[in-house]
């Protein structure tokens, strides 16, 4: 019964009988505030208004809706689907019984009816609510107060965390070293019980919700493969990822929280994993019009779990064994929330394992699909395919790489599981005079490495072949022990997708010594007017000052939608457009721009009046347009030409790249590079934060003088200031959408500036989305140090 001290508990009475509606109304009156309704539909008004009951006592034989169908409707109403409901009714039938309950009512009693029974029940009921009520406000208060806790607890703990990296990089006694680095692993496991704790607990509130957005399924795996690789390479574990070539991977779902349980079961598999290899890949398992079903597994060489535990393996606070928790540490909440998250992908997991013999997680999740996206070109022709030779021990690794070489056109490769195997297949090869044009080896193999096997072939490689050395994740990649024989480059594992094959882009490169074409010269090309969009304002200046010295007249504008009102006023010969920025970004300006010039109406950004006067100037042309960004990889490019721009610059951006690109499209000429391959320009070294050579680099790259190079260094450090800041707050308040997009521009402005190990250091920050936020907050401070020596 309700406290004398708190409102009256509303009761909805639902009956086409007066007379029961008056003998159940005069019961309950004394101790609960009575609504009537005579129908079904007049019940239904009654819910949705301001005065929803607490309890509904329903007939269910009523004209109109009968009490079923009330209440099918009211569980089918977010907003009254938790509303008690009772059936009295006429209706004595056992399956007339069973189908109320099942329908969700949550007591049926039959006339003629005990009044006393009736009441008892209905307070059985209400106090059941205010239970269930109860419990939902101390499970809120809960998860308020953890999410609380979690950031108090966090921010001192990133400061724990990155001033003992930053004492790490100092000269230490090894006992120092030893202790700080006890500290910094005890650190990141507190944070990590932390980040458990606090997602099971939304999980457990019903607050955990996916996100719809289009992502790149192979990507992703990499990053958790590159995230993790590490760990793995400091345990000698061999860490691989595999994606069939040629599946889907364009699609539309939660890629955080994909990567989230990827990392959990690949983290899993190398904590539990003394030696051998740990195994991710995906497989298609369903496929439709516009959604796949996708089969996920995680397989290692650990230590397995025994099958009495596999059944309990994902309930909370459970691990593989008795005693694992002091032996390997965590919470047991991990797989918990891998399922839980699973689930919410219209997923299963489930696992299969031994003692002794490893074990292997499975999971399925269904995503949606993007729209495709062009896929590059083959690395190598039909007609002559390079011969290539792969030397690892580990055959799943040497089944990859041939599966992603098959995919790029070339033939299966030769493969050799050892040193003396590979020694064995060149001598035969340079006996036939069909010497091996790539060659591909691990450094980590038993008996003989990667390094000694190059020394040991140094007679038999010849002066064309190309020698792609893989190496743990955390080694230097400056190979220079193969330089005497052959060109040699070095590839960090795991081994990906992408990274695999821009090294061998360079490899053909260097084999076949293609030279980019001599740069353009400024004086073979007329005056332009250009029109330059950039938001970022140093870089901004920095064009500016470079096209004028071209003798060009260039105007200038800080996103897409300026660019667009200076398009309807005024003519211009080329549009030179950064891609990532605020407002109106470069691809939907090009897009625009393409549009209008083609007579459409196309609203992105654009009011009528405004794309009418576009379109009166525009119609009919086609105004060339120039990408200057920095994202600089092949799919990158392919998106900006797909958008309607005709060329590619990357930052750091050299003067001959622009003049050159200026020349393809203004000035077109036999001998000029056609817009589908721009030239890729060749970065600047990197160099030291020194104020001096960033001057020197300044002047040197881009012709300054010393007052424009001082012009320029005051608007770089305000930009500098204002893009750190910008990370900062992003970092502390959890948004790490604007975090990346803020150490993306700030990765522009100094690489732009020649300061490519700074710029690296935003690329890491750019691209560690799953990163803690303690390891974020230490590369921040890295970042902030290293520019403070700068300017």
């Amino acid at each position: 019964m309700t406290h004398p001290c708190l409102p009256k508990e509303s009761i909805l009475i639902v009956d086409d009988s007066l007379a029961n509606i008056n003998i159940l109304g005069d019961t309950l009156a004394s101790s609960y505030r009575i609504q009537v309704a005579t129908r079904g539909e007049d019940a239904l008004a009654l819910v949705a208004s301001d005065n929803q009951p607490d309890l509904i006592l329903l007939d269910v034989v009523m004209p109109g809706l009968d009490g079923y169908e009330v209440l099918r409707r009211l569980k089918a109403d977010p907003a009254s689907r938790d509303l008690p409901v009772i059936f009295i009714t006429a209706k004595t039938k056992y399956e007339d019984e069973i189908e109320g309950l099942r329908l969700g009512a949550v007591d049926y009693i039959r006339k003629p009816f005990s009044l006393p029974i009736v009441k008892a029940r209905v307070e059985t009921q209400l106090a059941l609510k205010r239970a269930k009520e109860e419990a939902e406000r101390a499970n809120r208060a809960k998860s308020d107060f953890l999410a609380c806790m979690s950031h108090e607890i966090r921010t001192p703990m990133n400061a724990i965390v990155g001033m003992t990296g930053l004492t790490l990089d100092t000269q230490l006694t090894p006992v120092q070293r030893r202790y700080l680095n006890t500290v910094r692993d005890a650190a990141n496991a507190l944070l990590a019980l932390i980040n458990d704790i606090l997602d099971y607990s939304k999980i457990e509130a019903g607050k955990i919700e996916l996100e719809e957005r289009p992502f790149d399924l192979r990507q992703t795996m990499e990053a958790v493969a590159h995230t993790l690789a590490i760990k793995a390479h400091e345990k000698h574990l061999e860490l691989l990822c595999r994606v069939p070539p040629g599946l889907v991977s364009a699609l539309i779902g939660d890629s955080l929280r994909l990567r989230q349980i990827l990392i959990n079961l690949v983290g899993n598999a190398i904590k539990f994993t003394e030696q051998g290899h740990i195994l991710m890949e995906v497989d298609l398992a369903a496929d439709n019009d516009d959604q796949v079903a996708l089969h996920f597994s995680v397989a290692d060489t650990g230590i397995g779990i025994p099958p009495e535990r596999q059944g309990l393996i994902f309930e909370r606070f459970v691990q593989a064994e008795i005693g694992i928790g002091r032996r390997y540490g965590g919470t047991g909440l991990g797989l918990t929330i891998v399922k839980h998250l699973v689930e919410l992908m219209n997923g299963k997991v489930w696992l299969a394992s031994a003692p002794g013999a490893g074990s292997t997680f499975h999971f399925t999740a269904q995503l949606a699909k993007d729209l495709p996206r062009p896929t590059p070109p083959p690395l190598f022709t039909p007609e002559t395919p390079p011969s290539i030779l792969v030397v690892d021990d580990e055959p799943l690794s040497r089944l990859i790489l041939g599966d992603l070489l098959k995919s790029w056109g070339a033939s299966r490769p030769d493969e050799a599981a050892s040193g003396p195997e590979a020694i064995s297949k060149l001598e035969r090869t340079t006996r036939d005079s069909r010497p091996y044009q790539i060659v591909i080896i691990d450094d980590e193999m038993p008996t003989v490495s990667g390094r000694e096997l190059l020394r040991q072939a140094a007679p038999l490689l010849q002066a064309g072949t190309v020698v792609i050395l893989m190496l743990p994740a955390n080694a230097d990649l400056e190979v220079t022990t193969c330089q005497p024989y052959a060109t040699c480059l070095g590839l960090a594992k795991p081994i990906t997708h992408d990274d695999l094959r821009q090294t061998l882009e360079m490899a053909l490169r260097l084999r076949t010594s293609e030279q980019p074409p001599p740069p353009a010269s400024s004086a073979t090309l007329a005056a332009q007017h250009i029109l330059l969009v950039e938001d970022n304002q140093t870089n901004r200046d920095l064009a500016q000052i470079i096209l004028s010295q071209g003798g060009h007249q260039v105007t200038t504008a800080e996103n897409g939608r300026q660019a667009l009102d200076w398009l309807a006023r005024e003519d211009f010969n080329v549009l030179i457009t950064d891609v990532s920025m605020p407002v109106m970004d470069g691809c939907s300006l090009a897009r625009t721009v393409r549009q209008c010039e083609n007579g459409g109406q196309l609203a992105s950004g654009a009011d009528g009046e405004l794309l009418m006067r576009l379109n009166q100037r525009l119609a009919g042309g086609h105004l060339p347009i120039i990408a200057m960004t920095a994202h600089a990889m092949s799919g990158d490019r392919k998106m900006c030409l797909a958008s309607g721009m005709d060329d590619y610059v990357t930052k750091p951006f050299q003067p001959d790249e622009i003049m050159l690109a200026m020349q393809r499209l203004c000035v077109p000429t036999a001998q000029s590079p056609t817009a589908e391959n721009p030239v890729e320009g060749k970065r600047p070294p990197a160099t030291p934060p020194d104020p001096a050579d960033l001057r020197r680099h300044l002047a040197q790259a881009y012709h300054l003088t010393d007052d424009k190079i001082d012009k320029l260094l005051v608007t770089a450090a305000h930009s500098l200031t204002k893009h750190l800041n910008e990370m900062e707050q992003a970092l502390q308040g959890g948004d790490i959408a604007t975090l990346n997009l803020a150490a993306h521009a700030l990765k522009g402005l100094l690489m732009t500036m020649g300061q490519n190990e700074l710029g690296e250091q935003a690329r890491q920050i750019e691209q560690g989305g799953e990163a803690s936020a303690d390891i974020l907050a230490d590369r921040l401070h890295t970042l902030r140090a290293g520019l403070a020596k700068l300017l």
